[in-house]
């Protein structure tokens, strides 16, 4: 039964692999350049759902996720890699409907920090990491979007196989105004609902 009843319940394991886009900008001297690229994320939760009509309903749960933000800069003709390394206990909150055994989603998340945001420079065959001090080192909130398959595996089970979008709207880290960095996520997503 891959369609929650109404009064119904769900409870959903899943984990999530794709990438991440940074956004934001950092200042850099004239000549220097920095550029953002893209970096593999990834995480695992779980939802419970509560279905007030056949098909449609609530959604909330948590999830960890490594959320990491990626520089090219360039100093002086020399290239680095920066990566921003974090990861969240990230609360989600939102709709999730159902046609037949497609499902799709719209919510919101936020991401409470574990651990301390480390910076990791990759230059010349030499690497640095260090800590970030903690004023700079913010939580963000988003928005988040998902549509995918729901398999029946029998009558209160199904396999689910969609993708999933992140939109951070806030920063992740930000020394002040004309320095910020905030993640945009893209990830396929697998597990399995249990529906009670």
């Amino acid at each position: 039964m891959a369609k929650p009843q109404a009064g119904g319940a769900t409870v959903s394991i899943y984990g999530d692999f794709g990438i991440n886009l940074t956004g934001g900008q950092v200042i850099v001297l004239p000549g220097d350049t920095a550029e953002t690229k893209s970096d593999i994320a990834y995480g695992f939760g779980a939802l419970f759902g509560y279905y007030f009509s056949e098909g449609s309903g609530i959604v909330f749960g948590g999830e960890y996720a490594y959320e990491p933000m990626k520089l090219k800069v360039t100093t002086s003709g020399v290239s680095s890699d920066v990566t921003f390394k974090q990861s969240f206990f990230e609360i989600m909150a939102g709709y999730r409907g159902f046609s037949g055994i497609l499902y799709w989603g719209l919510g919101l998340f936020y991401g409470i920090r574990i651990g301390d945001l480390k910076m990791k420079v990759e230059s010349s065959g030499f690497t640095v990491e260090t800590t970030v001090p903690s004023d700079y080192a913010k939580s963000p909130i988003g928005l988040y979007a998902e549509i995918g398959y729901s398999i029946p595996m029998g009558e209160a089970m199904t396999f689910d196989l969609g993708v999933r979008g992140k939109i951070s709207l806030s920063n992740s880290y930000k020394y002040n105004d004309d320095e910020y960095l905030k993640f945009t996520h893209l990830g396929v997503t697998a597990g399995v609902s249990f529906s009670f």
